[in-house]
């Protein structure tokens, strides 16, 4: 028997349309050929035939006189090839012909305060409002009392020093902190008076007393910061208005003490410190929106968040919700979930 030559598309639909048995070499009706030599397998040049899945052939004297497959009778057997004249080439589209529709965006992109004549201090209390700095002098001094009523102590104590503070005394506090980046000394207690140390022992943000427990539902690893966090992922989204496009990255701050969520990322320029997640301004990189990161056992809940939501997912769902009036689409790489393709 001549060698049976297949198209593509032949040798496709053969194998489709035959049952795994015709292949199996193997049973009761397997019988060896006697003739299954390399000899049996070649046949005189003059007689030799290409035989299609059809069973049509064509000799040697048809394609030296230039005739085709096409043009020799087939006799197509039951369970070979396709009997179904109809079958036509496949018919390619696009995978998706929906064109969604995205509304104009009507926000008014800039600074939404005047500063005109600003100086940098009109600047640094933009974020750093009266409110902030009040609160910082209420907890601080109630922190302090609830210490020394605590803990009594001897007269000579440098602590037996301490007086409440008011909120001049904490803005110098801040000039002076901020100063101390510039100046470089050898020691903490090089920069600060006596008084100032004190400050800076009792210097709080929250009152201790209303913590919740660790363990116990709504425990929050950053509840004495949580109020200067909030006030100032508020400041920065009522400052400063973005544009159309936006994007959640993340950076880290330098830190190297001690810190159950500190993190180690080598290819930041940062490597230790704690890290951040932001929404920024895709032209300019302005922070619009933030949030810590408190480690991979925090419980993330924010408003409206779908249950299938991954970490990431959520997190990205916590920078935006502020935004939810104007969102219509977002698309990343590190945080791509199937359901945050949002509508607004």
């Amino acid at each position: 028997m001549a060698k049976r030559f297949y198209s593509t598309e032949e040798a496709a639909r053969y194998c489709m349309d035959s049952s795994s048995e015709e292949f199996s070499d193997s049973g009761s009706e397997y019988v060896p050929s006697d003739h299954s030599t390399e000899e049996s397998e070649i046949e005189d040049s003059d007689t030799v035939s290409a035989e299609f899945s059809s069973g049509g052939t064509l000799t040697a004297e048809e394609a030296e006189a230039g005739g085709s497959a096409q043009d020799v009778p087939m006799d197509v057997e039951e369970g070979e090839g396709s009997t179904d004249a109809a079958v036509g080439e496949p018919a390619w589209g696009p995978p998706c012909n929906y064109v969604p529709e995205i509304p104009p965006f009507t926000a008014v992109p800039g600074l939404s305060v005047d500063t005109t004549n600003f100086e940098i201090i009109d600047f640094f209390n933009l974020y750093i409002t009266e409110a902030i700095l009040q609160d910082m002098v209420r907890y601080t001094n109630l922190y302090a009392e609830q210490y020394l009523a605590s803990n009594p102590l001897p007269g000579f104590s440098r602590t037996q020093a301490w007086y409440p503070t008011n909120i001049n005394e904490i803005k110098r506090f801040l000039a002076l902190t901020l100063a101390m980046g510039l100046v470089e000394r050898n020691s903490l207690a090089s920069y600060w008076d006596t008084n100032t140390v004190l400050l800076l022992r009792f210097l709080h943000f929250n009152d201790n007393t209303t913590a919740v427990a660790p363990n116990e539902p709504g425990y929050d690893r950053l509840y004495k910061l949580r109020p200067l966090i909030d006030s100032l992922s508020q400041r920065f989204a009522e400052v400063y208005t973005p544009s159309q496009n936006v994007c959640v990255d993340e950076s880290l701050l330098l830190f190297k003490g001690r810190l159950k969520f500190c993190q180690y990322i080598p290819s930041k320029r940062s490597r230790y410190g704690i890290k951040f997640y932001k929404l920024c301004e895709s032209s300019t990189g302005y922070t619009s929106y933030f949030m810590l990161y408190e480690g991979k056992d925090t419980n993330l809940d924010p408003p409206g968040c779908p249950t299938d939501l991954t970490t990431s997912g959520k997190i990205v769902w916590e920078l935006i919700t502020p935004c939810w009036a104007e969102v219509t689409t977002y698309t990343w790489i590190t945080f791509t979930q199937a359901s945050l393709y949002l509508e607004p």
